[in-house]
């Protein structure tokens, strides 16, 4: 299938990432046993059928459009030159974050069990916040989280804008700002460590390598990328996945498989466990959309809205073949299918190819007005795609209250760190984007 040549593009995120999926799980056949039946391979086929066709077709409806390109939107990039007060500020407050993190979470553990190490630490607070629901982090930890989690998806676009932008042309007081720029990216990933959640470091890094090609194809103006480059993201992306086995005996995980078993494991297990859900799927629920927008029903919960004796985990049942555990996660359409049948997934699936497409195809060819701050949404978006034979993230995490009022503190925090500029010289003075300015305590526009 030729995709105008961008691995980027969601219908070739997509398709890359069921390859690997699929391919893990032919990997354990044996293993598992798996004995895949024709609804399991109608689902995939007609699945990917549907996301990449959608996602040809806006493809194809831009290519048509590219011409028309205002000149304005063919800039090249300009540095984004933070203070240095923004910097030390954000660094400093992400610090604090994880020192109260850090305190709560051993404070958790405390409670719930005995610990030698700090392994054994997190595997009781993982147990006890996410899987039994007996106990939680603090309501205003969470916000503080929310907040140091879009500082980290701000500087990241900051840190990349400045770094394709020099050209090679670096002082040392450019390097110590790229440096400042990644210190809430980094202890962004030290907290999904900490609690246990290698999910949001995996997010960052995805988010960050599409980005990445977006604003290095504003200031080439070129469409796609190398065979070359193609080969040392996949050189890097075998690395990554080392480091995260690596890593499961740090965050307190139990594990006994080898390197590739593992690995495998992880990223094949949800064909096997879509393929069992449809031989043996569990009793129905009379919870409208109980699987696929838990985080809304939580929210109605948490409301009175939604009358439940105990609100539900949201992790699924574990599936297995004789003594071999094969998981609990089964792709995004196990949900979908749970909850509205083969139509209802259908049309969830439709929804999300048009949404994540546009989007896509509206920031390639800079369509947006505030194109910094819809590229740092991308960035948070753009793992719902890679992560689809996983979960249905698209449709947990976004329809929800939660994402409304995330999507508010993005605007507000992009407008304080990018657009806003305070000065202190001859008066203080706050410059907002390049049109108004507030001096000396009023407010007036700047011609």
């Amino acid at each position: 299938v030729k995709i105008n040549k961008d691995i980027f593009s969601p219908p070739l995120l997509f398709l890359l990432a069921y390859i690997v999926s699929v391919g893990c799980a032919l990997f354990n056949v044996k293993l598992w046993n798996i004995e895949m039946i024709p609804t399991t391979f109608l689902v995939l086929l007609l699945g990917a059928l549907e996301f990449i066709t959608i996602g040809l077709l806006v493809d194809k409806r831009y290519q048509k459009k590219e011409n028309l390109l205002h000149e304005e939107n063919r800039k090249k990039l300009e540095e984004i030159d933070l203070p240095w007060w923004k910097l030390i500020f954000t660094a400093a407050f992400c610090c604090i974050y994880m020192i109260l993190l850090y305190r709560n979470v051993m404070a958790i553990a405390s409670r719930h069990g005995t610990y030698h190490n700090l392994a054994e630490a997190l595997n009781i607070f993982k147990e006890e916040t996410s899987v039994t629901l007996a106990d939680s982090l603090p309501w205003w930890l969470g916000q503080l989280e929310r907040i140091a989690m879009l500082c980290a998806y701000i500087f990241l676009y900051v840190f990349l804008v400045n770094l394709i932008s020099q050209k090679g042309k670096y002082t040392k007081k450019k390097v110590a700002k790229l440096i400042l720029c990644l210190v809430p990216v980094i202890l962004h990933m030290a907290n999904g460590f900490l609690v246990s959640d290698r999910l949001q470091i995996l997010q960052i890094i995805v988010g960050g390598v599409v980005i990445a090609f977006l604003l290095w194809s504003y200031q080439t103006e070129k469409k796609y990328i190398s065979l070359k480059t193609v080969g040392i993201l996949a050189l890097c992306a075998c690395l990554g996945l080392a480091l995260f086995y690596v890593s499961t005996s740090f965050i307190g995980r139990i594990n006994t498989k080898g390197p590739l078993e593992y690995i495998t494991f992880y990223c094949g297990c949800s064909i096997e466990c879509l393929n069992q859900f449809f031989k043996d799927p569990p009793a129905a629920s009379s919870i409208w959309g109980k699987e696929t927008f838990y985080n809304l029903n939580l929210k109605l919960f948490d409301l009175g809205l939604l009358k439940l004796d105990e609100f539900y985990p949201i992790h699924l049942e574990f599936r297995y073949y004789h003594d071999v555990m094969v998981g609990n996660i089964y792709t995004a359409y196990r949900r979908w299918i749970y909850d509205f049948g083969y139509i209802g997934a259908a049309v969830l699936q439709g929804i999300m190819a048009v949404v994540m497409s546009f989007y896509y195809n509206h920031l390639k060819y800079r369509k947006f007005k505030n194109m910094g701050f819809w590229l740092v949404l991308y960035s948070y978006l753009v793992y719902t795609i890679v992560f689809h034979p996983i979960d249905g993230y698209f449709y947990i995490q976004y329809v929800s209250q939660t994402f409304v009022t995330t999507f508010i503190l993005l605007w507000l925090m992009y407008w304080f760190f990018i657009k806003m500029q305070i000065r202190f010289k001859g008066g203080f003075t706050i410059y907002i984007s390049d049109k108004w300015k507030f001096k000396k305590f009023r407010f007036r526009k700047r011609y």
